[in-house]
């Protein structure tokens, strides 16, 4: 199997991802999530090549946007949305043999990915955006003063960013399941 693209371990990840998040998901994997669910592999340790930026709707690559349409071509991914305003990635044909290829490294991080995967299976893309903006912040912060930043001011900077489009409970909620889940560390 040649891919003309997308032969290389990142693409493998990120293919990984779609087809493990299609078998054990009912909510639909649009460009948001998978935004998401490879911000989180990568600050997870999974070494993906794409850089994340603060947008819209939280951490954003726009390398990774670009080279959906690179998967979609060598047929590793398909979009079975129904107009082009929204997205709802399947695995392609090629995804298997893709992820066979791959395999070795793959399994080097498929504990960490599974886990990013089975966190977020359950929840709408507007939960993404909060766990996904409330995590880019504590790493910003946590880099900014070498140490974990307090809880109060972790809600302070988020309500700058997003205003109040979550309430001071939601961003708790997010912020206590990172922590459970060994992406964030308190203080």
């Amino acid at each position: 199997m040649q891919f003309l693209f997308s032969d290389n371990t990142s693409a493998a990840y990120v293919t990984y991802m779609v087809k493990r998040y299609n078998e054990i998901s009912t909510v639909p994997l649009g460009r948001t999530i998978l935004q998401k669910l490879c911000y989180f592999a990568k600050h997870s340790g999974v070494p993906l090549k794409y850089d994340f930026e603060i947008y819209n709707y939280g951490p954003y690559s726009q390398e990774l946007y670009s080279e959906v349409d690179d998967f979609k071509v060598d047929d590793l991914l398909v979009d079975t949305s129904k107009d082009n305003k929204s997205s709802k990635y399947k695995p392609g044909k090629n995804a298997d043999a893709l992820i066979k290829k791959y395999q070795a490294r793959i399994d080097m991080y498929k504990e960490r990915m599974d886990i990013i995967i089975h966190l977020f299976k359950k929840i709408d893309s507007n939960d993404f955006e909060l766990y996904a903006t409330l995590h880019y912040l504590y790493t910003s912060l946590k880099s900014y003063y070498s140490q974990p930043p307090e809880l109060a001011e972790l809600i302070t900077k988020f309500k700058e960013i997003k205003g109040k489009k979550f309430s001071n409970s939601q961003i708790e909620g997010a912020y206590k399941e990172l922590l459970r889940v060994g992406l964030v560390v308190g203080n």
